[in-house]
């Protein structure tokens, strides 16, 4: 049932595409749209062109993404610039032939229903919970889009939501679902040993010759990397609190919206039919089916008995059509009105969707009680104070932003916010101390706009309500490393390779005595090592994760063949054997038979989506142009480091 409700309120969850642009107002992506970048081709559809300034930004917005999902103390060194630029310029020519070719099919997105969605979209709105055309402005201003350019893509947007949508469909048989239910409650039996790599590096000597050796073949690779130091102002939204006031008026309006958001909350629990249209079954034919069990069912028929025995909608058959509590705006508009018409006992009649016509039986309804202002009145207050700090803290990072834009260094804009100007010790792109061991902090310290242009840089949020802007003070390009410097990263290198072999030619050892008949616990205990046998599920903890997988994907074993893996692990080098399997049953399953449907289903209709973007590229004409491979090289891409 979770594909039906996903269709809830269709494209109309496309408001997101609004708030996907919020993170560029602390990213800086005004100069992507400076100059004459606007007639930089970097790639053509089908003859139409996509821009740099286009690729530029959404450069930018994966990047920053990215090195947000690293966590805090990642190193955006590690963060692969060349593939992301790939993906993102894939992205941008994928979405041209989507928007072609829902243009072809006569999808469209009009310009009114975008503009209602913009007015409607919380970024826009003021602290009087409506639209604030001035917050529009600066928006458009910040990042020179006109409203032609911003309603546009959020009508791109929408008409590409509806032709997903069109596309979503899959259909997994029973045999298929109990073959993975079964395999997912299948267990096994294996055996394995571990060679702690720590263990054998203490038998390794590593000698100056070598070491020295080593350096003179591969100097280039050891070098004191780039580094830099800057000058910053700090803003933290926890600054603001004092400029807060909470007024009466205000504490009644929060309650007032609050009891209003609470008889939306209505929850209704039903049961419905679905009889589908589809190409074995036309619109007719399924309105007359449906007809007639919902004569049986306005006749005493049970409702539930009827639903297992006539519902085509996969995720609710199990259960008699079930759907669980729901509220209000949770499924497709046809069927929500009527559910909400409906009282407690009382079947509608048939009811036309995209998904073919229902019946549907409301059973028992839940109102939210309504709290008095008192009881609210302390969570009525933090969430005021919550929300007018936000806006503050929002408004003043817009307001220095601009600031920052037009001052030449951190003087002007310290003085009139009075912030206090701080001072980063050295540090480079993967790691530093202080602010420096953000590695949001240290991205922006190492973009061009820092670096190379010594513009102060755009707001960048190095944690939540917490914002930096910086400038460059002083800047070392890398250099070679001596050989004295080298060494301890060269004799880790060396150590580890040793290991390997060592842990290979051992493993190598053991799988040819076991291939043989030896008995593997007598094999390993030769060496100075124990043997593990353990009988596995899916959910089993195993000293590392790449054990698990890697036994649930070896052969079966076959007799007087061992079924032999070696794995290597965080700990160590790994020789796993699997001793046995036993097939699971369908019984036994940790997930049900409607999960396992709806996740397949789900699987199936992303790959018919895959399939068709596929087969849309093979007839489209895509061309990308000499200054689009170089950006993909990353010869000439604004927003990251080459």
């Amino acid at each position: 049932m979770e594909k039906f409700r996903a269709m809830i309120q269709g494209w109309l969850g496309y408001t997101l595409l609004v708030l996907l642009l919020i993170p560029f107002a602390f990213f800086g992506i005004e100069s992507y749209f400076s100059g004459g970048g606007r007639d930089l081709v970097v790639a053509k559809v089908n003859g139409k062109p996509i821009l740099k300034p286009d690729f530029d930004r959404v450069f930018e917005s994966q990047r920053q993404d990215a090195l947000s999902h690293m966590g805090p103390d990642a190193d955006p060194s590690q963060l692969d610039l060349g593939a992301l630029r790939q993906k993102v310029m894939d992205g941008l020519t994928n979405r041209e032939i989507e928007h072609q070719a829902a243009d072809a099919l006569g999808i469209a997105f009009p310009q009114a229903q975008a503009w209602d969605m913009l007015s409607h979209a919380p970024v826009f709105q003021g602290s009087d919970g409506k639209f604030d055309a001035s917050r529009l402005q600066r928006f458009l201003q910040q990042r020179s889009m006109s409203e032609t350019d911003l309603l546009k893509e959020v009508q791109i947007g929408g008409q590409l939501q509806q032709l997903e949508f069109a596309m979503t469909s899959g259909f997994a048989t029973a045999a298929e679902v109990h073959r993975l239910m079964a395999l997912d409650s299948q267990t096994r039996d294996i055996g394995y040993a571990l060679i702690p790599s720590d263990r054998l590096a203490q038998k390794v000597s590593i000698t100056p010759a070598q070491i020295q050796s080593y350096f003179q073949a591969h100097a280039q690779d050891f070098k004191v990397p780039e580094q830099v130091s800057v000058d910053y102002l700090e803003l933290r939204q926890d600054m603001l609190a004092s400029k807060v006031t909470v007024t009466q008026d205000d504490i009644e309006h929060a309650y007032a919206e609050a009891i209003k958001s609470m008889g939306s909350q209505e929850q209704r629990h039903a049961e419905h039919i679905l009889i589908k249209v589809d190409d074995k079954t036309n619109a007719t034919q399924a309105l007359a089916k449906i007809n007639a069990i919902e004569k049986q069912a306005q006749a005493g028929v049970s409702f539930e008995k009827l639903a297992r025995e006539y519902s085509q909608d996969e995720g609710s058959v199990a259960s008699g059509g079930d759907l669980g509590f729901a509220g209000r705006g949770q499924f497709v508009p046809e069927f929500d009105k009527v559910l909400f018409s409906l009282k407690p006992g009382e079947i509608s009649a048939p009811v036309h969707t995209q998904f073919g016509f229902h019946i549907i039986k409301l059973l028992e309804v839940k109102t939210p009680a309504v709290p008095t202002l008192a009881s609210l009145h302390d969570q009525l207050v933090q969430g005021i104070e919550q929300q007018k700090a936000a806006q503050l803290f929002s408004d003043q990072v817009n307001d220095m932003n601009d600031a920052m834009y037009e001052a030449a260094d951190l003087k002007d804009p310290s003085a009139k916010y009075h912030l206090p100007i701080q001072t980063s010790t050295a540090f480079s792109a993967s790691t530093g101390t202080g602010a420096a061991a953000n590695p949001k902090f240290r991205a922006m310290a190492f973009s061009d706009d820092v670096i190379k242009d010594s513009k102060n840089s755009s707001a960048v949020e190095v944690a939540k309500g917490d914002v930096v802007w910086m400038h460059v003070r002083s800047h070392t390009a890398a250099h070679p490393q001596t050989l004295a410097e080298a060494t301890p990263a060269i004799t880790k290198i060396l150590t580890d390779q040793a290991v390997a072999v060592m842990a290979q030619q051992m493993t190598d050892a053991w799988s040819k005595a076991i291939r043989a008949g030896q008995n593997p616990a007598t094999v390993v205990a030769a060496s100075g090592y124990s043997w593990v046998q353990v009988h596995i599920t899916r959910g089993t903890n195993l000293p590392d994760a790449n054990l698990l997988r890697t036994a649930y994907w070896m052969p079966r074993p076959v007799a007087g063949q061992p079924s032999l893996q070696v794995v290597k692990t965080n700990q160590g080098q790994v020789l796993v054997q699997l001793v046995a399997v036993q097939d699971g049953k369908v019984s036994d399953a940790k997930i049900s038979e409607a999960q396992v449907t709806q996740m397949m289903n789900q699987a199936q209709a992303a790959q018919f989506e895959s399939d068709y973007i596929q087969a849309l590229k093979q007839h489209a004409k895509v061309e990308i142009t000499p200054l689009g491979k170089g950006l993909i090289k990353g010869g000439d891409a604004d927003g990251g480091n080459s």
